[in-house]
Order: C-alpha cells, then sequence, then structure tokens
C-alpha cells in the first residue's frame, strides 16, 4: 500500500452560520446565508470562483428572498453533487460526495428553520426520510453539518423534549450510528450549530472560532482525517494546457536539442528510469520553450464525464432498487 504519510490526507473545514449577517464570507468547505445583496453576491462569487479558484454549490430556499445553504470548496478536491429528487425540492439541503476520499466522504450541509408548528414537523419527517435514503450506502462515510435548532437537546448522553421534531432526529441519529461532536455553544448559551458522523475517528481538534461579520453564531472549525486516492488527487490537481504545433519554432527546438550534451546526460542517468525521465523531461522543457500553448481548463473538467457517469449509475442503481 506503500507509505501512509503519502495518503493519509488532513483537511481543515470551516463550518459559518452567518446569521443574519448581510456580508458574503470565504471559508474552506461550506457556509450558510439568510440575506444577501445581489451585486455583491455577483462580485464575490466571481472572485471566490475564479481568483481563488473554489467550487460553489448552493440550494436555496423556495418562495422566500434569502435562506438556504451553500458550500464553497477548494478545486483540489474532486467533488460530485448528488441531485435530490423533487419531493425534497423543499429542503435547504446539499448532498455532497469527496470521491477522492477512501472511502468516500458524503456531506450532508442542512438547516432546519426554527419553527415547531406542523410544518416543521412534516419538514423534519422529509429531511429524515431524506438523509435515510441517502446515508444507506455503507461503502460511505457521512458527516453532517449545519444547523437543526434544537437547543434543549443533551447531545453528550442523546437527549431531549420529548415533542415531534426532537424525538425524531434524536431517534434517526441513536438508530443510524451518529455521534454529535460539538460541545460548545455556537449561539450565546445555546449549542445550535452540529457536526454528526458515523465515523468518530473521522474528525479531530473540533474548535470555536470568533464570528464572522455581523453574525450571532460562532465559526466551527474541525480537522478531517482521511485516506486519500492519489492518483485521483494528482489527476484533479494537473492542469492542462493546449499546444499549437502549427506555430511551433521547430529550427529554434532544433537548435536547443543539438546544443544538449547527451553523453553527460546519460553518464548521469546509469539506469532506464532515470534516462527515461531526463529525456522526457528535455524534450518537455523544449516544447515550453518553443511551442505556443495556452491553459485550457483544470483537469476537473476532465473528470466531469466520470463524474456524470457516476451520478447516472447511482440513479440507475436506484430505479432498479425500486
Amino acid at each position: 500500500m506503500g507509505d501512509l504519510r503519502d495518503i493519509l490526507y488532513n483537511t481543515v473545514f470551516l463550518y459559518v452560520n452567518p446569521g443574519c449577517t448581510k456580508v458574503f464570507v470565504t471559508f474552506d468547505s461550506s457556509l450558510r446565508y439568510r440575506r444577501y445583496i445581489n451585486h455583491l453576491l455577483t462580485y464575490l462569487l466571481t472572485y471566490l470562483t475564479q481568483e481563488m479558484n473554489m467550487l460553489f454549490f448552493r440550494k436555496d430556499r423556495l418562495c422566500t428572498r434569502g435562506g438556504g445553504v451553500c458550500s464553497l470548496i477548494q478545486r483540489r478536491h474532486t467533488v460530485v453533487p448528488v441531485d435530490l429528487p423533487n419531493k425534497s425540492s423543499d429542503l435547504e439541503l446539499l448532498v455532497l460526495d469527496f470521491i477522492e476520499f477512501i472511502p468516500v466522504l458524503r456531506v450532508f450541509v442542512v438547516y432546519r428553520p426554527q419553527h415547531y408548528d406542523v410544518k416543521a414537523v412534516s419538514y423534519v419527517k422529509l429531511l429524515i426520510e431524506c438523509l435515510n435514503d441517502y446515508q444507506s450506502n455503507k461503502k460511505n462515510v457521512h458527516l453532517t453539518v449545519g444547523d437543526l435548532h434544537l437547543p434543549h437537546v443533551k447531545w453528550n448522553v442523546l437527549t431531549g423534549p420529548s415533542d415531534d421534531i426532537n424525538n425524531t432526529i434524536l431517534n434517526f441519529v441513536i438508530d443510524s450510528g451518529y455521534n454529535q461532536l460539538v460541545n460548545f455553544e455556537t449561539r450565546g448559551s445555546s449549542l445550535l450549530d452540529v457536526l454528526i458522523t458515523d465515523t468518530d475517528m473521522l474528525i479531530t481538534n473540533v474548535t470555536a472560532g470568533p464570528p464572522i461579520g455581523n453574525s450571532d453564531h460562532v465559526t466551527i472549525k474541525f480537522l478531517l482525517i482521511v485516506f486519500c486516492d492519489v492518483k485521483a488527487c494528482n489527476i484533479a490537481c494537473t492542469t492542462l494546457r493546449k499546444f499549437y504545433w502549427d506555430k511551433a519554432d521547430f529550427q529554434s527546438m532544433n537548435d536547443y536539442l543539438y546544443g544538449i550534451n547527451w553523453l553527460s546526460v546519460i553518464y548521469e542517468n546509469p539506469s532506464a528510469i532515470c534516462m527515461w525521465t531526463a529525456f522526457t523531461n528535455i524534450l518537455q522543457q523544449c516544447i515550453d520553450l518553443f511551442v505556443s500553448s495556452r491553459v485550457v481548463r483544470n483537469s476537473n473538467t476532465v473528470l466531469s464525464k466520470q463524474r456524470h457517469t457516476l451520478v447516472a449509475r447511482k440513479c440507475a442503481r436506484k430505479k432498479l432498487s425500486l
């Protein structure tokens, strides 16, 4: 399997609940927003996705302005968003698969509005039904981050009020073998924002940070420890270039290669592998110098077909199971 240091992967996540703030904020993994200004949103999203090289996923709240959940993820990660069925369209929920990790990490970014009426009970039942459907794959590890608005739950002993909302969520956590890892207040004296996982050793160093902007929620920083598919990571980080061979300066390439002391190259690289590496490096340097090129895309886009195939297979399996 090789040196574990090559594949053990530490990723710092920062969960932010802006609450009432009107300012969009950046971080490593995910955030929730409520109100935003359209021109500021457009500017910041352009900056984050292009200048900061980040992926952006969102699920807006239906029928009202503001609300919803979204996630900003560095492009070095290979992420596949999971499409939810139409019946789940009312949920403020994102489901993201980090397919570069071994096993695959499925992250649920969720927000439950702070109501306890009949509609809120129906909302929670729909939410738990959706979570049950999409956490049934035992080959994956699962992490739920978000604000469930359950201030009276004692997560260390998994007890709370006996109403339908608290009971439904607590029963789901217990039946699914989950643990809640945040052990400090996240808004005033209440613990509202949670990290729920079925693999305790997945997360370490859960700490509170200062609020962002005008938010009345603390930020939650945590370290994710996973094994990474090295091949997938290397591919995801590769930048692709398009070379214009019709504009190449072949005469200069010939002069450049003619000037190489090949006997010295052979002497300094006695093995076949070393010699081949040195030879290809010289050719690549020659091409970079005398062949016009431009960056066309990050290879994350090359993986798009693989991602679509993965999603299609999941849909097909789901149809067969029905």
